[in-house]
Parts: structure tokens; sequence; C-alpha cells
């Protein structure tokens, strides 16, 4: 099989896309060099945590669209790679794979298909694209990916940041975090869109009031409006602060969701609307939907009744072990065949 870098494409304004393609990146580097091209404003945050022997980043920050789409392809025509790996958007966020991927003959072609709108689908006539120009379709988790009945398309375990292996000990966290093992702790997740975090912020102060005994916190990379100083976590990845919590607060993102369900954990979530992304429809499969602070504090109110204050360390089986794997056989394939 050829030695050449994989190439993963995860261009999008959110943590998603991100996290997706850091937990398959993470795997997939142990043993072979991975490239990872991304313009999420959160890399910058990170990167300091992404000092990953054989992954190599490319971040595409502050840029216009037209020169987003000019570093993007700069550098798949001028990067030498065995895979391009594209996540969620077959022909690219802006529209910028759709002329370049046909011309690339040499390159085994992987579309990570996270369920997406069939708006999107039915606009750009995306289904053709895919069935012509992706060798493998790989579906992290999501029951409802519109094209999991194509011959291409092959099922995972959602991807997670860390493996159950890799989490951080609890005990540890909750010294850094002054947080105590004695009392129930309320994550709210407040990992969407800026103009929502106020609305998380100020759920902190109402979920504090109605819930005296205990501990509420937001994990976000920036304080939210309304938070107090004191109940705000930055911690990346946020699975890790996650394995605390009697119950996580948050919207329907892949990671939100699927993150709380390998750990166990009730999500109590609140849709948030998304152009591509449907996550009233994920919600209604993983997870406790709510639509108001109201109905929020009504459902967590049994959930801490049941929840246990201790638990037994976490173990799940992360999808992205079994993703590298499928896409190693694919390239074979895809080199045997040339």
């Amino acid at each position: 099989m050829s030695e050449l870098p994989w190439l993963i494409y995860a261009l999008g304004s959110g943590w998603g896309h991100l996290n997706r393609a850091l937990a398959l990146a993470r795997k997939a580097a142990q043993h072979r060099s991975v490239q990872l091209l991304t313009n999420s404003p959160y890399v910058a945050k990170i990167e300091p945590q992404l000092k990953i022997p054989n992954l190599e980043l490319h971040c595409l920050l502050r840029l216009s669209l037209s020169q987003t789409r000019a570093a993007v392809h700069d550098c798949l025509s001028t990067e030498t790679y065995s895979c391009l790996i594209v996540d969620t958007f077959p022909r690219g966020l802006l529209g910028e794979l759709a002329a370049l991927i046909p011309t690339q003959t040499q390159v085994c072609h992987v579309l990570v298909h996270r369920d997406l709108s069939p708006d999107y689908i039915a606009a750009k006539s995306v289904t053709a694209f895919v069935q012509q120009h992706y060798h493998q379709i790989l579906i992290p988790g999501e029951p409802t990916a519109v094209w999991r009945h194509l011959i291409q398309a092959q099922l995972t375990l959602p991807w997670l940041s860390l493996s159950s292996t890799e989490l951080s000990e609890p005990k540890d966290l909750r010294s850094r975090f002054r947080l105590s093992q004695d009392s129930p702790l309320l994550l709210i997740c407040a990992a969407g869109q800026p103009e929502e975090q106020a609305f998380f912020g100020g759920l902190a102060q109402q979920l504090a009031e109605a819930f005296p005994s205990a501990q509420v916190r937001c994990l976000a990379p920036s304080c939210p409006p309304g938070c107090p100083p004191e109940g705000w976590i930055d911690h990346w990845p946020g699975i890790e602060v996650f394995q605390l919590a009697q119950v996580v607060l948050g919207s329907g993102g892949y990671n939100t969701v699927y993150e709380c369900a390998a750990l166990g954990i009730p999500l109590v979530a609140f849709a948030q609307p998304r152009r591509y992304d449907r996550q009233a429809l994920r919600l209604t499969y993983s997870g406790y939907p709510v639509e108001t602070v109201g109905a929020a504090i009504a459902t967590i109110g049994p959930l801490l009744s049941c929840a246990p204050l201790m638990q037994t360390a976490p173990s799940y089986t992360n999808g992205a072990e079994r993703a590298v794997s499928l896409i190693e056989q694919q390239l074979a394939d895809f080199e045997r065949d040339r």
C-alpha cells in the first residue's frame, strides 16, 4: 500500500467538523502521515494540544470566501497524498471540490457522511456526484444518513474525540475544576454559534436557582454572557468533562449527542437550527429533546434522582478506530485495481 499521506478536508465553522476529523486523524497518524485542512476558528485555541507526530495542520483562518477557495485549491493541487477524506460536504463547503475531485484519478476519495439536509442535496444534485466520484462512504454512527443505502456506504460507531482508555482520571479533573464529588454536576455544553451563548449563560443561572444542591457549570471556549466566571470551564476535548456530569445540557450537535451516549450520560438538549444539519432529527434517537427552559428543568429532576454520583470507569468503542481500518482496506483495493 502507498506510504503517501492521507489528507482530511474538514471545512466548517464550528467544533463538529474539526472534532470528527481529529478523531480520525489521531488514530490514523499512529501508522502514517496525515494532513488536516480546516478553517475552524477553534483550531488556534487547541493547536498546542495537537503537536502529534505524523499530523500536519493546514489552517485557513480569517480568509474571505474567494481566498478560502483559492487556498483549498492550492493545498489540494500542490500536496501529494494517496487518499482524500472529505468530511460532510462532497462538493466542498463552498463547492470548490466539484471541479477538482473528478480530475484526481490517482487519488482514492472517501466521504465522511454525517446526516445532511435533503434540501442541500436536492439543490446541488449531490447524490449523482457522490455515486460517481467517491470510492467509499463512511457513516460515523448516523442512522439517518441519506446515502446509507449506496453500495459504497459502510456504517461505523460514532467517532469520538478520545477512546475510553485515553480519558484523564476523573479525580484529577475534579481537582483541576474545583468540583465536589459529593454533589451532582449539571454541565451545560455551550458549543454552538456565538449568538447562542447568551442563552446558555442565562440557563446556568436558572439551573442554579432550580437545583441549589447541584453544581452548575458551563463548558465553553469563552465564558458565556450571564454565566458567572466561577461557573465556567474551558477544556478540550469536552468528553473528558462530560464523564463527570450527572446530566449534560446542550444542543443536538454531533459530538455532544454521541459523546454523551457513549458515556451513558443523559443529554437534555435544545435542537438548534442549522443550514446543513438536522439536530432535531438526531435527538429523536438519542437524548431528551426539549424546547423551553421549564421543560428542561422538569426533565432534569427525575434524571438527577436516579443518576449515581459515583460511576464506574467509562468503557466504550470509538468508531474512528474501525474507520481507519476500512479506509486502509479501500485504499488497498483502489491501488490494486488501478
